[in-house]
C-alpha cells in the first residue's frame, strides 16, 4: 500500500513538473529520437523526458495533453507533427504546420474510407496553405491567403489568378 501511495505521488509531481514546464518554456522542442507512439500524452512524454533527463529537447505540448503541430528539433530544423505526435513532415524552411496537419488528418479520413471531406493543398516548404484550393467533391475552388482564410468567392471549377 505505501509503495503503491508513493508511486502515484511521484507520478503527480512530475506531471506537475511538466505542467509548469510547458506554462514557463514557451519554446520547447520535440526530441529527435523516436517518439511517436500512437495515441501518447505529449505532458506524460514532457514529464518522462524531463524526469530521465534522456534529452535537452523537450516536446512541445497543448493544454489538452495532445502535440503543438509545430515542433522545433536541433538545428532549425522544424517538423510537423500530428495530435499523437506522428511526424508528418520536415524541414528548415517551415513556418506553419497548421495546414500539413488538417492535410494529414482528411489523408487519415480516406483511408479509412471516409469521402467526401475537403483535403488542403500546403506548400511544403512553408507550410502555409497553397493560394488554390479545391474541393474534389464538390468541385468548388476559392483562393485564400498564406493562413487558409479564404480570399473572395468559392466558384465551381478554377478562380482566375489567386
Amino acid at each position: 500500500m505505501a509503495k503503491s501511495l508513493i508511486f502515484t505521488f511521484v507520478l503527480f509531481l512530475a506531471a506537475v513538473a511538466a505542467k509548469d514546464a510547458l506554462l514557463q518554456n514557451e519554446q520547447s522542442i520535440r526530441p529527435s529520437h523516436p517518439t511517436s507512439v500512437p495515441g501518447r500524452n505529449c505532458l506524460a512524454h514532457l514529464a518522462e523526458v524531463q524526469a530521465t533527463k534522456a534529452s535537452t529537447i523537450f516536446p512541445k505540448c497543448e493544454a489538452d495533453g495532445t502535440y503543438s503541430a509545430r515542433q522545433l528539433l536541433e538545428n532549425s530544423v522544424v517538423q510537423c507533427v500530428s495530435k499523437g505526435g506522428e511526424e508528418i513532415i520536415r524541414g528548415t524552411g517551415i513556418q506553419a504546420c497548421e495546414c500539413h496537419r488538417l492535410r494529414h488528418e482528411a489523408r487519415e479520413k480516406g483511408k479509412r474510407g471516409i469521402v467526401g471531406h475537403f483535403t488542403p493543398s500546403c506548400d511544403d516548404t512553408t507550410g502555409r496553405y497553397s493560394p488554390r484550393q479545391f474541393h474534389g467533391s464538390t468541385g468548388f475552388s476559392w483562393c485564400v491567403d498564406q493562413e487558409g482564410n479564404q480570399i473572395g468567392e468559392k466558384i465551381r471549377g478554377r478562380p482566375a489568378g489567386c
